[in-house]
């Protein structure tokens, strides 16, 4: 009786085995498992209780943690080893034509390739309402972007949020190197396709941190409530890890430039393989910390999957 009822299983087993063996013959995929996990990259800034940038940090000094749960930093170098390449957008339009901006822009733009190591790379793109331009990539002589710079004028109208949309296919960089862009505007968006929240989560895609530099006239944004434009600069930088400036003059200008300097210089190149799996295209909330130290940090808020 045993025997004769133990027989029908294994005659089915068998036959389940070796369906399942041709049906991995046929279609190899069957029966594997493949997983998507990409490194994440943080570029990530601790800061004092005065507000100074903190240098000379260890990996250990740092714990990330994705949706809550601890991760394991895989990659870490500090901005002062690290190359950069950096990205400037530069706005055209009209209005940079009032009070000089555009010549102030342009001036700032090439002071800061002037600074830049030799292992460092910039590149230059530029925005109106025309959509986004390349000036020079980041294969071009820092010779030719401050000619090329020195070329531009102001014409059209502001298509600020469809530039941000369009910018990160521009940026290629080295996977090595941190990456940033340094936007250089007067905020008044006026003539893009995309509303401007759509360009705050395609900014945030972009994966790098936005240090907007925002031209103010006294008689426009020093006074009242901030404008709707700014006030996303704002957001934006905060979301990618950068920080936001506001600026009057040159006197200001400078001061912001330097602080931006200061800033890449004193970061840190962060990495991860995510230990969980999400859905693709979810955002990933992302925090940095650093245990038994009175500091904190500025980073992206998450990102993509």
């Amino acid at each position: 009786m045993r025997r004769s009822a133990l027989v029908p299983a294994i005659l089915l087993f068998g036959i389940w085995s070796l369906s399942g063996r041709a049906a991995a013959q046929d279609d190899p995929s069957a029966y594997s498992l493949s997983v998507d996990v990409r490194l994440v990259e943080l570029t990530v800034t601790a800061i004092d209780r005065r507000g100074r940038c903190v240098a000379n940090l260890k990996q250990d000094d740092f714990a990330v943690f994705e949706e809550n749960q601890p991760q394991r930093i895989d990659v870490f170098s500090p901005g002062a080893d690290t190359p950069v390449d950096l990205a400037y957008l530069v706005d055209v339009s009209g209005s940079m034509a009032l009070d000089n901006q555009l010549g102030l822009a342009v001036w700032a733009a090439k002071v800061f390739i002037g600074r830049l190591r030799e292992r460092d790379r910039a590149a230059v793109l530029a925005f109106a309402d025309a959509g986004l331009e390349t000036i020079g990539d980041f294969g071009t002589s820092r010779q030719q972007l401050a000619r090329q710079l020195d070329e531009l004028y102001a014409y059209g109208k502001t298509g600020l949020a469809d530039a941000l949309a369009t910018l990160p296919g521009r940026l290629p960089g080295r996977s090595e190197a941190l990456r940033a862009v340094v936007l250089l505007t007067d905020g008044l968006e006026n003539a893009s396709n995309i509303a401007m929240d759509q360009a705050l989560r395609d900014a945030a895609r972009s994966e790098v941190p936005f240090f907007p530099i925002a031209f103010a006239r006294a008689d426009r944004d020093r006074s009242g409530p901030p404008r709707q434009d700014l006030a996303l600069l704002e957001e934006i930088a905060r979301a990618t890890g950068g920080q936001y400036h506001l600026v009057g003059g040159p006197a200001e200008l400078h001061v912001a430039m330097r602080a931006i300097e200061a800033d890449l210089r004193c970061s840190y190149r962060v990495g991860y393989y995510p230990t969980s799996l999400g859905d693709r295209g979810t955002f990933q909330r992302v925090r940095v910390v650093t245990p038994g130290r009175a500091l904190r940090t500025r980073t992206r808020s998450g990102y993509f999957r």
